[in-house]
């Protein structure tokens, strides 16, 4: 088949389907699908196609450049977490990094055929936005003004009028008005959102300190999946056996540095299942972290977070508010 012809021919079908996998354009040219790869990929790189990031087993996903809506109709195929974080972001058309929760972050950095991230130098700052992959940059650009401007409007009143009382300012509509005491206010983003129990487990313990079980003295049962005696894992084992802390599901990442647990712990409201990452490693920084707390989000567990070494300086300090129901142990 000549190189036109076929190239013709993927562009047709691209005008009949919604976008294409190479497997398709293999049957419907009736050649091998490596050769229907390679064809996708020679017309990506001319710009003829483009490529998703989105994959639908392990196969990419192609679809026409000039008609970029269609990938919204395989949000579907996401997880949970990620259709949540990107249907906030369709709604608010541009977000501020700075504001995200963790679980967000993580999920635009991950998503970026929805989530474009832009560099916007404020003063001598730089900082990143996250626009909606359909809004234009020219009106991006309107609505950052909009954000940053109505963010040093609202701090310039707030130093003008810092003694005057509540009902002055609503009177005024100088400030906008404090919510009333004793009601929660409304969370619009869902990934914010932590379960009951998470909460009712951080006040009654510390994160440093997990709940031991004072009735059951018996080591717990290991899963056959994690049987390697590295150092680590032999510390891992013994914090588990002190704390009567059963292995349901053990995953090796890295064998000897890294796994995937799923655990059980006897907590003061009864026996809960946690995701545990376990990970060898001296300083644990803010995206370790996020990582764990978003795999924790969909598995929809507490997360504990075991590990040998410490906090990068500065974290301890944000744990609770920017991780709510992670529990971080130094072993």
């Amino acid at each position: 088949m000549a190189v036109i012809e076929y190239r013709d021919k993927i562009l047709s079908l691209l005008k009949l389907k919604i976008a294409l996998l190479p497997a398709q354009v293999a049957t419907e040219l009736r050649i091998d699908s490596m050769i229907a790869s390679a064809m996708l990929s020679e017309m990506s790189e001319r710009g003829l196609v483009k490529v998703s990031r989105i994959k639908i087993g392990s196969s990419p996903l192609y679809y026409d450049p000039s008609r970029p809506e269609v990938l919204e109709q395989y949000i579907h195929t996401l997880k949970q977490v990620e259709r949540e974080a990107l249907q906030f972001l369709k709604n608010s058309r541009i977000v501020r990094d700075g504001s995200l929760s963790p679980v967000a972050r993580v999920a635009f950095q991950g998503l970026k055929d929805y989530a474009v991230p832009l560099d916007v130098t404020i003063g001598n700052t730089k900082e990143v936005f996250w626009k909606w992959y359909l809004i234009p940059d020219d009106s991006a650009e309107k609505i950052i003004v909009e954000i940053v401007q109505g963010k040093k409007e609202t701090e310039e009143q707030t130093i003008k009028r810092p003694e005057e009382p509540i009902k002055e300012q609503r009177q005024e509509a100088i400030i906008p008005a404090k919510k009333k005491p004793g009601r929660k206010p409304k969370i619009k983003n869902p990934e914010t959102q932590q379960k009951i129990v998470e909460e009712k487990i951080l006040q009654t313990k510390n994160a440093e300190d997990l709940p031991k079980t004072p009735k059951k003295t018996e080591t717990p049962q290991q899963t056959s999946q994690h049987t390697d005696n590295s150092q680590f894992s032999t510390t891992l084992k013994k914090y588990f056996a002190k704390e009567n802390i059963k292995i349901i599901e053990s995953n090796t990442i890295k064998e000897g540095k890294e796994y995937d647990l799923t655990i059980q712990i006897q907590t003061p409201i009864g026996i809960m299942r946690f995701y545990c990452k376990a990970k060898e490693k001296k300083k644990i920084n803010d995206a370790d972290l996020s990582v764990a707390y978003v795999e924790g989000q969909s598995r929809k567990m507490p997360v504990l977070y075991a590990t040998t070494g410490t906090l990068d300086k500065g974290l301890e300090e944000q744990l609770e508010k920017k991780f709510k129901g992670l529990l971080f142990k130094t072993l």
